[in-house]
């Protein structure tokens, strides 16, 4: 499966993440999303939906990693 174009049975590889950390402290930003479109959706989809929501959506999602 996809979404966005981005893999929802893969992990992000090392270092891409190690990539996106040092962009982020090049720019002084105290935080960081890694692991593209996915996760973006997933760490702002807290503002619209309940807790247990999101929960069960992330649950789904790490369940599926293979």
């Amino acid at each position: 499966k996809s979404v966005g174009g981005a893999s929802m049975s893969k992990l992000t590889p090392t270092e891409e993440v190690v990539k996106d950390a040092l962009q982020a402290l090049e720019k002084n930003q105290s935080n960081a999303v890694t692991g593209g479109f996915l996760n973006q959706v997933i760490v702002n989809a807290s503002r619209f939906f309940p807790r247990e929501t999101l929960v069960s959506v992330v649950e789904k999602q790490f369940r599926s990693i293979k």
